[in-house]
């Protein structure tokens, strides 16, 4: 197998990780702590749904957060370490300086939470 090769199975396994995270551990997580959540099965992403707008002071207004796995295949041989958020307004991502990044569930539930918390404050 030449290095174009081994680098396309890689990716390949990383994104298949990734979904896997998703669906066993941070779609039910988010579901269990009662996040409005929508995710189609085989996807790596998720997004958060609060029912109201908000208008952060540093990334303007938003209505939900776009939540995704990642996985650095040189650094996370063994999957995704990294789960990031982006927030949402209409159903479109905003700018990437509003990108949140969390590594565990417990920072994954709370992230998401200041965000919806802010939105019915």
């Amino acid at each position: 197998m030449n290095d174009i090769d081994e680098r396309i199975k890689k990716l390949m396994e990383a994104q298949v990780s990734c979904e896997m995270h998703m669906e066993t551990t941070v779609v039910p997580t988010l579901k269990k702590a009662g996040f409005n959540v929508i995710h189609e099965k085989g996807s790596h992403c998720c997004r958060v749904y609060f029912g109201k707008r908000q208008n952060h002071e540093e990334f303007g207004p938003y209505d939900g957060i776009s939540i995704s796995a990642a996985a650095d295949v040189n650094r996370d041989p063994d999957g995704p370490k990294t789960i990031e958020g982006l927030l949402l307004l209409n159903d479109e991502l905003l700018s990437g300086d509003s990108m949140q990044y969390w590594s565990s569930t417990t920072e994954i539930i709370q992230g998401v939470a200041h965000f919806r918390d802010l939105t019915t404050a």
